[in-house]
């Protein structure tokens, strides 16, 4: 009786052990999206420089990066110049050509990810899902027009050519698989970041997994 008792009390800090590593793994988790949020909204306010044409990730050269010592987080921002044609549904002809400036946001859904702990092989699995097109935006107020005839110029032709520009950006995005894969490979990178120092730290005798 006595042996299964110290049995018992043995195996309470295993379990304990495991209960506070998932919790500090979720923790940092947490923190991540609030960070990720924080420089996204800073991006808005022009802290961060894109130039056109390139894919950039949001960077930042505050205290955060001092602290997680990472520089790529998750989310990328892409600038796109182009141009796309408004066609008449009725005759299809060309009514008029619209140049637009806008930006392909990706990244991944922080609050998907899954954190599995196994006891058995010392391995902590963070299983995150697919990078995806998050946004597409355009600056309405950079639409330059060449018309065919003057008869589409209308009250009504700034708003037709958003949309017809929103439209065009969505099928660019599609197309476009290196916004996806540098998406992923920064957020593995801001995890690992975050949680393999913690795991180096305190738990050494377990492994890191990032898929």
């Amino acid at each position: 009786m006595n042996e299964k008792i110290e049995k018992d009390l043995e195996k309470k800090p295993d379990k304990g052990k495991k209960t506070l590593l998932f919790l500090k793994i979720i923790r940092l988790v947490v923190i991540l999206a609030i960070i990720l949020t924080i420089l996204f909204f800073l991006n808005k306010l022009n802290i961060f420089n894109f130039q056109d044409g390139q894919i950039k990730s949001l960077e930042s050269e505050s205290r955060f990066q001092e602290m997680l010592q990472i520089g790529d987080l998750s989310t990328i921002e892409y600038t796109y110049n182009s141009i796309a044609t408004c066609i008449d549904e009725e005759t299809e002809n060309t009514k008029y050509y619209v140049s637009y400036k806008g930006k392909i946001k990706a990244g991944i859904d922080f609050t998907k990810i899954k954190i599995d702990v196994d006891d058995t092989q010392k391995l902590v699995k963070v299983l995150t899902p697919t990078a995806e097109i998050q946004d597409v935006s355009v600056e309405m107020e950079n639409l330059d027009f060449i018309f065919i005839k003057s008869k589409y110029e209308t009250e009504n032709v700034t708003e037709e050519a958003y949309k017809i520009c929103i439209a065009d950006l969505n099928e660019k995005a599609a197309l476009d698989k290196d916004i996806l894969e540098i998406a992923e490979k920064n957020a593995y990178s801001a995890l690992k970041a975050l949680i393999g120092p913690i795991i180096e730290m305190e738990y050494p005798d377990y492994s890191l997994s990032i898929q």
